[in-house]
């Protein structure tokens, strides 16, 4: 009677929380179909004995079903694999880190409809921790399992044969294919996970199939494409999809999506067109959308579009025009930091709120221009801070708040008119605005504060005249003014209780009490 030796294989995970029993027997007398190197389970392959672990080459037996769960796992040895047509599925890392394995031949007429998660993964980050070069997809493959190829560096060819009954593709499938110059997803793929082709930086050209509906996040950082076409049926750009793709020149977003989630294009440093598809119902651009696309010149916003986030511009260095939509009532906090390209702006009658920092350091921005009409109730804190090349600028009527450091630092600043509707000047409002010759507080002023360092270094400023509704000065308001400059104080014949004892530190501005 022939032996049979079984094996019982436990695993145990970290936590103890489950337990994994596979019982395993090896049948040493079969080896005219390489038993000899399996522990089997049925017709599934769980393990390799210590002779299959010695092999450099190994062919899977024609009557095996499935190649199990980490069967092959570590088999730093084998450098070529043959997998026989009836294998319908291979399991869960089922090749990981078989660092070595640099062929993998399926049978003609494969029955395979699985790759399982992590099947062919390499968790060694190294620019060449795997040795696999080329792959064929069977056409019967349905599923390709999340992190299947993940850290296949050396991988330069995908192909699908033809007939391919693909529908997914996992989250990071293809993460970390350094060396993947190209390829053609299969019509049949309804779905790509997020960061499936994450940095793969040689990876130049992709066709995506029509059936995609979601760009899922992150799925194209890092990668070389140079360009990409979106198909039709796409409604959303999830976050970061391609962040860092510093190669990505060009893009057409179809009239079917409807968000771009933050920071889809954040860093893409050499995208010079956007075009939206016509009809686009695009409603949303999230935070941080193209902050970073410094070779972004101008882009053309659909109407449709009710939000764009915070810092969705930002750093958009070679942006020097952009239209705001009516749609709009807001603009984000920091949407046009350091756009330093940017020259103007028009902001529509729309618009209710602009977030701190808004334009903060646009040094090349010398017009805005709010349209007749606009509700604006706050100019936030450092909105126009840095506009070093702002020369005027009409604050709306509507507007009662001036926040800190709204206008730190623009040094062109020339002249400036508060409307009786402001009750508060922040903290450094004007700081720096060491051309400023002129401000203007209109009649019937409602100001009731002025806040610590308000104007300080305001040098050209021969004087200003407090309006007498000023119940509050801060400390060192008036900093860095020398005993040529005046400030004339209305309906005071002395210094108000409200006014900090320091309001005067450090300035040597005469003061004219005209009460």
């Amino acid at each position: 009677m022939k032996k049979k030796i079984c094996l019982l294989f436990i695993t145990l995970t970290m936590s103890a929380v489950s337990v994994h029993i596979i019982t395993a027997c090896e049948l040493p007398s079969r080896r005219n179909g390489n038993y000899e190197f399996f522990y089997m389970q049925g017709n599934i392959i769980v393990g390799l004995t210590e002779s299959g672990r010695e092999q450099l080459e190994i062919v899977i037996p024609s009557s095996v079903t499935s190649i199990g769960r980490e069967a092959f796992q570590g088999a730093r040895n084998l450098a070529n694999i043959t997998i026989s047509a009836s294998v319908a599925s291979i399991m869960d890392n089922a090749f990981r880190n078989a660092i070595n394995l640099t062929s993998v031949v399926f049978e003609e007429g494969s029955r395979l409809t699985t790759i399982g998660r992590g099947a062919f993964e390499t968790t060694w980050h190294h620019i060449d921790s795997s040795s696999l070069t080329s792959i064929t997809i069977p056409a019967s493959v349905t599923n390709i399992g999340d992190f299947a190829f993940y850290n296949a560096t050396n991988l330069t060819n995908v192909i699908f044969e033809e007939g391919s009954q693909l529908t997914t593709i996992g989250w990071s499938a293809f993460h970390n294919a350094y060396r993947l110059p190209n390829i053609t997803i299969p019509y049949s793929v309804t779905s790509i996970g997020g960061d499936a082709f994450r940095n793969t930086s040689s990876l130049i050209n992709i066709t995506m199939p029509p059936l995609i509906t979601v760009i899922e996040s992150q799925i194209f950082a890092g990668s070389g494409l140079e360009s990409i076409i979106i198909p039709p049926a796409v409604a959303k750009i999830e976050q970061g999809a391609f962040h860092g793709a510093t190669s990505l020149v060009s893009i057409t977003i179809p009239a079917s999506v409807t968000t771009i989630s933050e920071r889809a294009f954040m860093n893409a440093t050499s995208l010079t067109s956007v075009i939206f598809g016509q009809g686009s119902q695009l409603r949303w651009i999230g935070h941080s959308v193209f902050s970073g696309a410094t070779s972004l010149a101008n882009i053309e916003i659909p109407v449709s579009v009710t939000n764009i986030g915070e810092s969705a511009f930002s750093g958009a260095t070679s942006l020097t025009s952009i239209e705001i939509p009516a749609s709009l009532t807001s603009i984000a906090g920091g949407m046009f930091l350091r756009a330093t390209s940017l020259t103007s702006i028009i902001i529509p009658a729309t618009i209710t709120y602009i977030g701190n920092n808004a334009f903060d350091g646009a040094t090349s921005l010398t017009s805005v221009i709010f349209e007749q009409g606009i509700q604006l109730t706050r100019i936030n804190q450092g909105v126009f801070s840095g506009t070093t090349s702002l020369e005027n600028i009409t604050i709306p009527l509507s507007v009662t708040h001036i926040g800190g450091s709204a206008f730190n630092g623009a040094t062109s600043l020339t002249s400036i008119e508060i409307p009786a509707s402001v009750t508060r000047i922040a903290i450094s409002a004007f700081n720096g605005a060491t051309n400023l010759t002129s401000v203007v507080f209109e009649q019937g002023s409602q100001l009731t504060s002025i806040e610590y360092r308000a104007f300080q270094n305001t040098f050209s400023l021969s004087s200003i005249t407090i309006p007498e509704s000023v119940a509050s000065i801060g400390m060192r308001a008036f900093q860095g003014w020398s005993v040529e400059q005046t400030i004339y104080v209305e309906g005071r014949a002395e210094r108000p209780s409200g006014w900090n004892n320091l309001w005067l530190l450090a300035s040597s501005a005469k003061v004219v009490w005209l009460g």
